[in-house]
């Protein structure tokens, strides 16, 4: 249906399944490679989540607090790209200069 094809488009899974993932199904994967694995399976197809600890809204693949409302996660990832960082030649992670001198 339209209201199903809409919520998987903005990131948020189906209620049914939502509940189903959230309680019943990582508690019958023993495995914990194959837990973690279909866990992230999920995050990545619906990466609108909730913490488990606050219950704070965020994005699971743009790595951000909130859901980004009116944004996909390419434009938002697109605003990302503008911020002037440095990667780190170990590990690739960004670092942001934030404070201090510049000289």
């Amino acid at each position: 249906t339209v209201p199903e094809l809409l919520t998987q488009i903005d990131g948020t899974p189906p209620t049914g399944l939502a509940k189903l993932m959230d309680h019943l199904l990582p508690s019958l994967v023993f495995d914990l490679e194959r837990r973690t694995a279909l866990q992230l399976a999920w995050l990545r197809k619906f990466p609108m989540c909730e913490t488990p600890c606050c219950l704070a809204k965020m994005c699971f693949k743009c790595k951000v607090e909130d859901h980004h409302l009116g944004q996909t996660c390419a434009e938002r990832q697109r605003e990302e790209d503008e911020i002037d960082a440095q990667f780190c030649d170990a590990c690739g992670v960004a670092t942001v200069r934030s404070e201090g001198c510049d000289h």
